[in-house]
């Protein structure tokens, strides 16, 4: 069987299979309890949340430090100290890793990795080199993905622990010897799939509970364990494709679901929806000073609509995690000097696109300009140059310089904090995409628009819509710029203008006029690729 393990279908072995996916279960529920997928009482944490769209996780490597440190108190004689620094997407794939491991889904695939074989006997410390020249391979292939991977395959490896509950004993994946394992792999892969469709979804609530999940979502889920069980083992163990019955299966369930849903009907947070609100005193009152909390709200909702930011751009998509220094939107991303030269004064700050699976799209500089050189500071509401250096002083000087690019530059100040409170700022939580969507609907009610119509990407589209309605086709270049799309290959060679940018900035709070969708109840724009037909 050329090392394959072999499961004899005698009593005696399927009741010590059935008690080995026990203790296994046992130990994978710790392991996922640690990553805060599953709550105390072995069932799904609210943390973690199944959608429609994709399968996705919410991990916590926050608590699977606390853990870890819980376990090296609990274990004197094999102390480990608490990490010093936060911890990082190892930390992530170390816990996926021990899941799988207890699940028993590697026993036949740890084996086949590669190994070393010397024609001459080296000394031991060559030994000693290749084996952590090794170890840190398959450290940095565990990490290569991004942060959301190692959150998706938690939840994933929860799917896979029930279907081994649900059939204890049976062999997952074989190692890929030859093309009759390829074949048993890829019958594992469409039960796995028929199972998941007939068990539905686990997102809490009566109306999310049980209820069929889409092809596509599940061959996320079933894409997702077989690269990482792939990785493990070193090679491909199922072919491309998965088989012709898994591609029947998924054919049939495509059919069955019918059509894709059609896009989910938002409105734009424009220009003069904010006038209107910060006219009523939404977080710019007349007759009181603000409070901190209305400023940074204030200044939220300006710059997000002015560089056509999502919310997850401008802090993080939820609370817990670590902050990506790389790619988060910290202190150290204004540069204030930059732009000194240019009247009205300008800000230069660096925003990394929040869709970035592969994690290679570089920053790009948002020029943010003050509205007037002669205006008194805080007299225009739709300054976005005033609201932040508004802030600045509350979020950003407070943060010594060392530590300015690990800590996100937007963060929300308690409700009763005053200018005394400041020095304390970077304890404040971060900004998340639930707080932009909540922030835009208060405006929206302040403003005397429907709030159930509105989240955090009605800024993104507010801007990229009041820009247009400026200058028309003429600005379709600089809204991709902006908003951080993808540009035409021609125009790499075309260099960014700042007066362009500096004069887009300052008068896109001047836009009047609907647009076309807020005039047409119930229709939704498709998205548009440059250059073709919505349709």
């Amino acid at each position: 069987m050329g090392g394959r393990p072999v499961y004899e279908s005698t009593d005696d072995s399927a009741r010590a299979e059935a008690a080995r996916a026990v203790a296994a279960s046992h130990l994978a529920d710790c392991a996922l309890r640690d990553c805060g997928v599953l709550s105390e009482d072995g069932d799904w944490s609210p943390k973690w949340h199944h959608s429609t769209g994709s399968a996705s996780a919410r991990l916590d490597c926050a608590e699977l430090a606390a853990a870890e440190a819980a376990r090296a108190a609990a274990c004197p004689e094999a102390p480990v100290a608490p990490p010093a620094a936060p911890p990082t997407a190892q930390a992530a794939a170390d816990a996926n890793f021990r899941s799988a491991l207890a699940l028993g889904v590697l026993d036949p695939l740890l084996s086949t990795r590669a190994h070393d074989e010397w024609l001459v006997e080296p000394p031991p410390e060559v030994h000693q080199h290749a084996a952590l020249l090794r170890a840190r391979m398959f450290a940095r292939m565990q990490t290569a993905n991004s942060p959301g991977y190692h959150s998706e395959l938690a939840g994933c490896l929860v799917w896979l622990r029930d279907f081994l509950r649900t059939f204890p004993g049976r062999l997952f994946m074989r190692i890929p010897l030859d093309d009759g394992d390829k074949v048993y792999n890829a019958g594992s892969v469409s039960l796995l799939f028929e199972w998941i469709r007939e068990t539905g979804s686990r997102k809490p609530g009566a109306a999310s509970l049980g209820k069929r999940l889409r092809s596509r979502t599940i061959s996320g889920i079933i894409s997702t364990l077989v690269t990482f069980l792939g990785g493990i083992a070193g090679r491909p163990l199922v072919d491309a494709g998965f088989g012709a019955e898994l591609r029947a299966l998924k054919k049939h369930a495509q059919h069955e679901d019918g059509a894709p849903g059609a896009r989910s009907v938002e409105d734009p947070l424009r220009a003069q929806h904010m006038k209107a609100a910060f006219n009523a005193g939404f977080c710019f009152p007349a007759h009181r000073p603000r409070s901190l909390l209305e400023r940074v709200k204030h200044a939220v909702l300006l710059f997000g609509h002015n560089t056509l930011a999502r919310g997850a751009c401008m802090g993080k998509r939820e609370a817990r995690g670590p902050v990506d220094p790389k790619r988060a939107f910290t202190c150290a991303a204004f540069n204030w000097a930059a732009a000194a030269q240019i009247s009205p004064p300008a800000v230069v700050a660096w925003l990394h696109p929040s869709k970035d699976p592969t994690q290679t799209k570089p920053h790009y500089p948002m020029l943010v300009q003050r509205r007037s050189a002669t205006a008194p500071t805080d007299s225009d509401p739709m300054c976005t140059f005033d609201a932040l250096s508004g802030i600045w002083p509350i979020l950003g000087a407070p943060v010594p310089e060392d530590r300015r690019s690990s800590v996100l530059f937007f963060r929300i100040p308690p409700a009763e904090a005053t200018w005394r409170d400041v020095a304390d700022s970077e304890s404040w939580p971060p900004l998340t995409t639930a707080i932009v969507s909540a922030w835009v609907k208060e405006a929206s009610i302040a403003a005397g628009i429907d709030p159930t119509r509105r989240a955090s990407r009605a800024l993104r589209m507010g801007g990229a819509t009041d820009l247009y309605d400026i200058y028309g086709p003429l600005a379709e270049r600089y809204i991709r710029e902006r908003g951080r799309w993808g540009s035409d290959v021609a125009q790499i060679y075309q260099r960014v203008s700042a007066a362009a940018h500096g004069e887009m900035s300052r008068a896109i709070g001047d836009s009047v006029g609907p647009d076309l969708q807020s005039l047409l109840r119930g229709w939704s724009q498709a998205a548009v690729s440059h250059g073709r037909c919505p349709v």
